[in-house]
């Protein structure tokens, strides 16, 4: 599971998120957590890539092929 987790977000706390983390860490199921930079949501232009670029990546952790450099 990939969780866009801001660091900065007021409306969805970080410790809220890290709740859930944790307690699918605890079941072994691959996690990736905490963004920086930017409130809630997704509304720059290089945060939207970036989150694109790790949500690929972790799938390619998953299912296990190599992302494209």
């Amino acid at each position: 599971m990939v969780f866009f987790q801001r660091l900065e977000d007021c409306v969805v706390p970080p410790s809220q998120g890290l709740i859930m983390v944790e307690a699918l860490r605890a079941q072994r199921v691959p996690v990736v957590f905490a963004f920086k930079g930017q409130g809630h949501g997704l509304r720059q232009r290089v945060t939207i890539s970036a989150c694109l670029r790790a949500e690929q990546a972790f799938y390619g952790l998953v299912f296990g092929f190599q992302v494209p450099g």
